[in-house]
């Protein structure tokens, strides 16, 4: 039986560095859950911006139709010419492309939203595998959506 009474501090320097480790991978685990909490506002804000902005071409594609059907009845009624309703049909035509291309961001915004967000997901579940945490456990314990912060 041996008892190592003196092993010059061989002992305390392995604690020391073993404590040291840990608390990098826990930063490790906290600065990637930051990242992803930053991605997610980021792909939130980006969404409803597309979303707000589909609902603006939309207002905008009814006021063009209004004034096409304004612009018929003048014509119509011959106080309008044919300027005037070739302008409001290209106004409607401006107004329906305009409302696509707002829908087609926002779609692809969505879609490029939720790759990266699995893409992140993937990222911080191997660090709780490789690690065996919760990286929720840097942030109180909550998730995005338990604080509310997430849409």
């Amino acid at each position: 039986v041996s008892l190592p009474i003196f092993t010059g501090f061989g002992r305390s320097l392995g604690v020391a560095r073993a404590e040291e480790a840990q608390q990098d991978a826990d930063e490790q685990v906290r600065a990637t859950s930051l990242q992803l909490e930053a991605l997610v506002t980021e792909r939130y804000l980006a969404l409803d911006g597309a979303f707000r902005a589909v609902a603006i071409q939309e207002l905008s594609r009814q006021a063009a139709r209004e004034q096409l059907r304004l612009a018929q009845d003048r014509y119509r009624l011959g106080s309008g010419n044919a300027t005037e309703l070739s302008d409001a049909q290209n106004a409607v035509a401006l107004g329906e492309g305009n409302y696509v291309n707002a829908v087609y961001a926002y779609h692809r915004v969505g879609v490029r939203g939720r790759a990266s967000l699995t893409l992140e997901e993937h990222h911080v579940s191997s660090y709780q595998t490789r690690f065996g945490g919760d990286c929720r456990r840097h942030r109180g314990g909550r998730g995005l959506h338990e604080r509310g912060q997430a849409g």
